[in-house]
């Protein structure tokens, strides 16, 4: 078997460059969070065209983006919300990367939004939660180099609800909660595994989708803890 040859001084370390441009405004009931950002990537790792041996550090790359934050307290009456929002652009020249491409981790848009319900005398509380992304990029080693991971998965999209009950337990602070992820069931492809000798009548190598191991995933907890009260965060964890 082959390793990555060992680091030589030759080769420098990896470098990035960010540059970042933040507003916030913050009070009692509202937040509201933008932020711009250009981030500039030097000598990355290249390797040989099956990413087993490290041939040079001469890689480059770069991301640009806005993300967006709001959340209201006060607007719908006993509801906490919050809504969030990604753009990002990136290219990478790195690793066994024939051309400067989308890498597969790297979603163009991508958000949430979270509605919390809480009601004080019966220590109960509501919880529901939506998060979508674009498709990433995947590899189909069925097109030619010109078109490295120009290929995108579907459109992915979540929603999760959970209930949540405060109470005490062997005098710890507890929490029960009780949650159901993607609610709807929608389908989700994360990328695809190809087969690098099987092929159809086409003569394209044939696929299979990379999904969940479950379509929907159900969820019965209990929190509890002695001294420092982690009752929301346990609840956030969980949303």
């Amino acid at each position: 078997r082959r390793y990555f040859r060992p680091w030589t001084p030759e080769q420098d370390f990896q470098r990035a460059d960010h540059y970042i441009l933040t507003y916030q405004h913050l009070s009692r009931d509202y937040t509201f969070r933008t932020q711009l950002y250009y981030k500039d990537y030097a000598k990355l790792l290249r390797t040989d065209a099956n990413a087993l041996e490290a041939v040079s550090v001469n890689g480059s790359g770069f991301a640009k983006g806005l993300e967006l934050f709001w959340r209201d307290r006060k607007t719908i009456k006993g509801m906490d919300y919050w809504i969030s929002y990604s753009y990002l652009d990136t290219r990478r020249l790195y690793l066994n990367y024939p051309i400067n491409a989308q890498p597969t981790f790297a979603a163009t848009h991508s958000g949430s939004v979270v509605l919390k319900k809480f009601w004080v005398k019966q220590m109960f509380g509501v919880n529901w939660s939506w998060n979508w992304s674009s498709g990433r990029p995947y590899l189909n080693p069925n097109k030619p180099a010109n078109q490295f991971l120009s290929d995108r998965t579907i459109f992915y999209s979540t929603n999760n609800f959970s209930l949540n009950w405060l109470t005490k337990i062997f005098k710890s602070n507890g929490v029960v909660v009780a949650g159901i992820n993607n609610v709807f069931n929608e389908k989700q492809i994360f990328g695809y595994n190809y087969s690098n000798r099987l092929k159809d009548a086409a003569g394209q190598f044939i696929r299979e989708a990379v999904t969940p191991p479950a379509p929907r995933s159900f969820f019965l907890g209990v929190f509890l803890s002695w001294g420092v009260d982690r009752s929301q965060q346990n609840i956030n964890n969980n949303l």
